[in-house]
This record gives structure tokens, C-alpha cells and sequence, in this order.
């Protein structure tokens, strides 16, 4: 399920303008997988599960927003957050030594055989590489440093930062074929439910994780039902295997998917075909927000409804969405104008399953959603959540009086930072938040994402900031006027928006983060260096300045449905793919430049480091990012990219005795990487090297004369 059709933050990951767009969750959707079978009749027990692989410095806020109206109807709720559980359960020193030793094993297997082909070289090689790295990192004092107040020393902190990067290059070459490394930089691309499907069911190594986790914790339960949330794609391939796990250790229970990437492959599906796969793994989606029908689907599990929710799809015979009216949302309070009425003041999202012990920070932050949809929603090129007719679901915001008595209950509770996980969140709700927080002295530190607009006076700028707000991001998406007319931001939107913002900002402490991309259909070279022009004149204000990603065409935005309007034609699903949103398309008398490749000119002429990213210290909307800036002022990030930027990536070693001439292991592995390379295949004939590889990397046979001792260095990572 889904809390909240909007900020990506809540629903589907941070917000950046990258290839797959800004996205905010603001409806908490849960996905639900039902069984034959039955529980005990008089079971309330419901087990909701936060699967890997997401951010470890603080807990995603999905199932807080499922848990309350269950709890609130009576129901039993065990809630984990699995995705935190697991890694801390793997990155520790006596994991990485059954590692090691699991691993030697298999050199020592390779390595009594009397001569090696190229594919058991690289078994070698890879063998080593991760012997390495078990050798060489230290989890304990990592964890350390991020959570005391070690985490504010920067070179600590990046040594820190260095060991989880390290690791989760390890886990990559443990956990094939999901790239845990680049989970967060470059997020999966899922397009096929069937390979979705059998790449889950090829982890069973996690499987087996899972398994004995949620074991230890829950032997001997009954559930109803068991649910996960899939926010992000990152978490689409862990979140079935975790499916595989659950159908194995509660065959009765019903199960249950959700979140904004289930809702995207329902939405973006080619047909009800498509869906078929999933049947494997689960047996429902849930396709909604989770006030709306959850506590429906708990009752019709227990014969106590006749009917499904809406939301609730039965992947065995799916259902089209039909066209949503006000009453598939939830109402956040005041007038219900025909939204689904829930009673926020006594079921307000429930954070108590959290161990706050686990996390990767020194401080205590949770996401919290007080406005769904966006108050916007003209953007012609977003198409975020199960709106039908808009770009987003239709706006709505809590009471301001109502939200801060949340936020004072959560400080009550020792938390003393949000992000406000929103869509993009209206000016005079900010204003009554901000009176709100000051008359009641709530001593907060929050940070969320804006729509700039001119009511950012330095007024409400300053009010914003005395009442804590210490770092936003906003949709920049260009710094060309008539692109962001054609974007649907407005006319004359740098002009009379943007620049007076900027500078009602440059009087305040806050810092700002833009989120932008290149390639929109139209736009010109000249258009992205005025985009390169505007943040580097304005750089001042912000906390840190990323790189933009490249524009995608997805199928229910204004671009897509009116192509005629933006100069697109020939908009296709790519061959092969089945429930993605992206499309292929041309534009008339344009070569397309939509590769991110194409835009590194333009990317290389700003201030970005490859080091700030999600969810580090200088990563868009992080709690990281928070801590410094609160600590240390928004220009933080500038001065320690000067310092450190040319900070050496780090090394791992391993001694090691062999009869093969490891050195020429080495060298062939390398060269047959290179030679797989399709550019590489250009510079043979140039080179001299054969072009049939297997005559230039040939077996190496055994040294029969005698053991050598080898010392083999391996670069544990490189930033992407």
C-alpha cells in the first residue's frame, strides 16, 4: 500500500530529477499476496515487512501509515523493517569471516586442479577480490562512527562511508545478479515481470537470510496476512525473494504487495498477461492508499466482508482500475469533500515498531506526510501514482493543527527531525505549519520538498527558518523559460518566480537542493547551458548541486497523451518490456540527445561530486545532508568537496601461495574483460592482439616447480 500519491520520499524514494524522474509518495500502498489455505479463524495477527534493499541511516515511513488503522480496528501488527535488520545482520566482522572462509574453500578447490580455463581464472580472481575485502573491512567501527558524534569529523565520517561502499560491492558479488552498489545511484530498471520473477527467485542466498531472520523473530506465529511494501524498484527484486521467504515460513498466510512499484507495474502493465509471473510469489496487489481499504482486506481475509476492496488486486483474474473518483483517497482532515474520511487524531502513523539502535546516524529522523497529491499538477512531464486525468492524485493537506500535534507527540518520543515526505507541498500550508510549530514551541529540525513559487517571500522564508527548516530540494527541472513553459512550471517562471525565491533564500540559513534534467523534447544545447548558467550563478544557496539526469517519456503524462503538442512521435513501449512506463520515442526534425552520456559536457561544468548521493551527506533529501547542514551551515559541502575531492579510493590486499602464475591470472581476466567490452573490440588489430580471445587468453597451467607467494591488490570500489 501506498501512504500518499505524491512525494517520491514517501512513497517511492528521495526526489531527484534523474532518468526515471521526481516522484513524492504521499499514499502509502501495501501489496498483498493471498494464498489458498486458511489461519485459524479467530487469527488478528498481520505481519508487514520493509524489504531490502533502501536507505539504513533512518526508517521508511510506508508501513507506519498501514499499521495505524489495523491496530486502530483491532488487529495484532508485527512490523520490521527487514531492509535495516538484514544489513546490519551481514555487515559484521563474523559474517565477513564465514564469508572469507567459505570462500578460500573454493580457491583451494580451483586451485588443486592442473590447469585453469579462462572461466575459472576469473572464478579465481573474484574469489580473491572478496577475500579482500572480508580481510580489510571493519563494520563494527564504521557503525561506530556513524552513530556517536564521530559521524561530524569528515574524514572519519568518508572513511566510514568507504567501508559500507566497499561492502555493498562485496554483497554485489555475493548477491548476484542484484548490483547492491548501484542501488541507489542508478536504480534498477525492471521492465519484465518475468525476469523480475526469476531474478528474485536466484537469490537465495537473501532467501535463506530472510528466512532465518524472520524465524528467529516470529517462529510459531499465525498470521492473517503477510505484506510488504515495494516503494522503490530498488526494492522490487528483494521484495519478492523476501515473498519466496514468507510463502515458505507461514504456508497459511494470505500474502500481500504494495507500494508505488507495485502500483507501476498495475498501472504500466501491458496487458493482465503480464501479471501473470507474480502469481508465483504472491497472489494480490494492493493498488491504493492504505486508509482506504486495508482494514477491509483484514476483515474479507477473515470471512468478515463478502467483497474485495477495490484496491485488492487478485492476480489470478485482475480487474481494471476504472476511472478513480475523490472517494479512492483518503482525507487528511477538515472537510472531507468527498475523500474517504479517517479520523487523523486517533489514528495518527504509527512509529513505535522502531529500533532506532539500527540505523546508520547519530540522529533520530522519520518521514512523515502531512499533504498528498500535489497542489500543482500541471507538469507535463510527471505522471506519478494512479491518477487517470493529472499528472499526480489530487491535492489534499492535514490540518496544520492536527500536524503539529503529530510532530509534538513524535518529539515526546525522542524524535527531533522530519522530512516531510510530500509532492510538492502549497506555500500558505508551510506558513500555518511554521506559525504552528513556533506558538506551541515544538523544537523541531525538518527538512521537505518545494514548488517554488513568488509566495516564497523573505518573510515566509524567514519564518520558515525560525520555525527549523534547515535544507529543502525543489523541481529546478531547467533554467531555460521556454522549457519550463512547455514543462507546464509557467511563463516567465526564472523571472518571476525563481529569482525572487533565490533571493529570499539567500538571506536565510537554509540550504536548497535542485533537481533538474536535460532533454526534454525541444531543448537545445543553448537551453541546457542556461540550466548550467542559473545553478552556478546561484550556487550560493545551495546546500549541494548534483548532476542532472536525462528526460523520460512515460506513458500517462500530458507529453505522452498529446505528443502532437511537444513535437513526439512514434511513442512505443520498448520490444520486449511489459510493465514498464517508459517509452521510446522520436522527435520531429531533432536528432535525439537523450542519452546521460550526451549531457556530460554539461554536467562536468558544475560543482557536483560524485560522492554526494543518496543516502550519504550531501545526497538529495538526506538525514546526512540534515546533520551537516545544521552543524555546519549550508556552504559545508563546498568546502569539504575542495578538501577532499581527490581523495584516493580505497585498496584491499591479500597474500596469497600458488603454483599458477597468479600475475598472469590476473592479466588474462583483465584482458578478457576488456576484450568483452564491444569498444574494445576496435582496438585489437591496433593493439596486436589476436582477435579470437580464446587464442590470447589461453589456460594457465600449473607451475610444477614450486609454490610462489603472491601479493594481489584490488581496488575495492569506484564511485559511479
Amino acid at each position: 500500500m501506498d501512504v500518499a500519491d505524491g512525494s517520491r520520499a514517501f512513497c517511492a524514494g528521495a526526489c531527484a530529477s534523474t532518468s526515471r524522474h521526481r516522484r513524492s509518495a504521499s499514499s502509502v500502498r501495501l501489496s498483498i499476496v493471498l494464498r489458498e489455505g486458511t489461519v485459524t479463524e479467530n487469527s488478528r495477527r498481520i505481519l508487514l515487512v520493509q524489504p531490502p534493499y533502501g536507505d539504513y541511516t533512518y526508517p521508511y515511513h510506508s508501513l507506519s501509515y498501514v499499521a495505524a488503522p489495523l491496530k486502530a480496528a483491532g488487529y495484532e501488527v508485527d512490523v520490521i523493517d527487514l531492509n535495516i535488520v538484514w544489513f546490519r545482520s551481514v555487515f559484521t566482522s563474523a559474517q565477513l569471516r564465514a564469508w572469507s572462509c567459505e570462500l578460500a574453500s573454493s580457491v583451494d578447490l580451483l586451485q588443486s586442479l592442473a590447469s585453469l580455463s579462462i572461466g575459472q581464472q576469473e572464478e579465481v580472481v573474484h574469489a580473491l577480490r572478496c577475500i579482500a575485502d572480508c580481510n580489510t573491512l571493519a563494520p563494527e567501527r564504521a557503525v561506530e562512527i556513524f552513530c556517536s558524534q564521530e559521524f561530524y569529523d569528515f574524514p572519519r565520517y568518508l572513511w566510514a562511508r568507504g567501508q559500507v561502499r566497499a561492502f555493498e560491492r562485496l554483497l554485489t558479488d555475493l548477491y548476484t545478479p542484484y548490483n547492491y552498489f548501484s542501488a541507489f545511484a542508478v536504480p534498477p530498471y525492471e521492465p519484465d515481470s518475468q525476469q523480475v520473477v526469476s531474478k528474485a527467485l536466484s537469490q537465495q542466498r537473501l532467501i535463506a537470510d530472510v528466512k532465518q531472520l524472520l524465524s528467529e523473530r516470529y517462529h510459531g506465529r499465525q498470521y492473517l496476512f503477510c505484506g510488504i511494501t515495494v516503494p522503490f524498484t530498488t526494492q522490487l527484486v528483494p521484495g519478492m525473494a523476501v515473498l519466496n521467504a514468507l510463502r515458505t515460513l507461514f504456508p497459511k498466510a494470505k500474502l500481500i504487495a504494495g507500494g508505488t512499484a507495485i502500483s507501476d507495474i498495475y498501472k504500466y502493465k501491458e496487458s493482465a498477461e503480464a501479471l501473470a509471473a507474480f502469481r508465483e510469489l504472491c497472489d494480490f496487489f494492493y493498488v491504493g492508499e492504505a486508509e482506504t481499504g486495508i482494514v477491509r482486506f483484514a476483515d474479507w481475509c477473515r470471512g468478515e466482508e463478502i467483497a474485495l476492496p477495490g484496491a485488492a488486486i487478485d492476480l489470478t483474474e485482475p480487474k481494471p482500475i476504472l476511472e478513480r473518483s475523490n472517494r479512492d483517497y483518503v482525507s487528511l482532515g477538515g472537510s472531507s469533500k468527498g475523500f474517504t474520511f479517517h479520523e487523523w487524531d486517533s489514528m495518527p502513523p504509527d512509529y513505535t515498531w522502531i529500533d532506532w539502535d539500527m540505523y546508520l546516524a547519530p540522529e533520530r529522523r522519520v518521514n512523515y506526510s502531512p499533504a498528498r497529491g500535489c497542489f500543482w499538477n500541471q507538469c507535463t512531464f510527471c505522471d506519478y501514482g494512479l491518477n487517470s486525468d493529472s499528472p499526480t492524485a489530487p491535492t489534499r493537506t492535514m490540518d496544520p493543527e492536527t500536524c503539529a500535534s503529530h510532530l509534538s507527540t513524535l518529539i515526546a518520543s525522542g524524535v527531533q527531525r522530519v522530512y516531510l515526505a510530500v509532492d510538492a507541498i502549497a506555500p500558505k500550508f508551510l506558513g500555518a505549519l511554521a506559525d504552528q510549530l513556533t506558538s506551541r514551541q515544538i523544537h523541531l529540525r525538518w527538512s521537505t520538498q518545494f514548488f517554488l513559487t513568488r509566495q516564497f517571500t523573505p518573510e515566509l522564508v524567514t519564518k520558515l527558518a525560525y520555525s527549523g527548516l534547515c535544507v529543502a530540494s525543489f523541481g529546478l527541472e531547467s533554467g531555460s523559460t521556454s522549457i519550463l513553459e512547455k514543462m507546464g512550471k509557467g511563463k516567465n517562471r526564472i523571472e518571476q518566480d525563481l529569482l525572487p525565491a533565490f533571493h529570499s533564500f539567500r538571506e536565510s540559513t537554509i540550504g536548497l537542493q535542485p533537481l533538474f534534467f536535460y532533454g526534454f523534447p525541444g531543448e537545445t544545447d543553448h537551453d541546457r547551458n542556461l540550466t548550467v548558467e542559473l545553478l552556478t550563478n546561484n550556487s550560493d544557496i545551495f546546500a549541494t548541486i548534483s548532476k542532472g539526469g536525462s528526460f523520460t517519456l512515460l506513458s500517462g503524462s500530458i507529453a505522452a497523451k498529446d505528443p502532437q503538442r511537444f513535437g513526439v512521435c512514434n511513442a512505443r513501449r520498448r520490444f520486449g518490456e511489459n510493465i514498464s512506463g517508459e517509452l521510446q520515442y522520436d522527435v520531429e526534425n531533432q536528432d535525439r540527445c537523450d542519452r546521460e552520456d550526451s549531457f556530460k559536457k554539461f554536467n562536468d561544468c558544475l560543482p557536483h561530486w560524485n560522492l554526494w548521493e543518496r543516502p550519504w551527506a550531501g545526497g538529495i533529501d538526506t538525514l546526512h545532508t540534515q546533520l551537516y547542514v545544521e552543524r555546519f551551515g549550508r556552504g559545508i559541502f563546498h568546502d569539504l568537496q575542495q578538501q577532499y575531492r581527490y581523495a584516493e579510493e580505497p585498496w584491499a590486499s591479500i597474500t596469497v601461495s600458488s603454483k599458477f602464475d597468479l600475475d598472469d591470472v590476473m592479466t588474462n581476466v583483465m584482458l578478457h574483460d576488456a576484450l568483452r567490452c564491444p569498444s574494445s573490440l576496435a582496438l585489437v588489430e591496433e593493439a596486436g592482439i589476436p582477435e579470437n580471445i580464446a587464442e590470447a587468453v589461453m589456460a594457465c597451467t600449473e607451475n610444477e616447480e614450486e609454490t610462489k607467494e603472491y601479493v594481489m591488490n584490488f581496488r575495492q570500489y569506484r564511485e559511479i
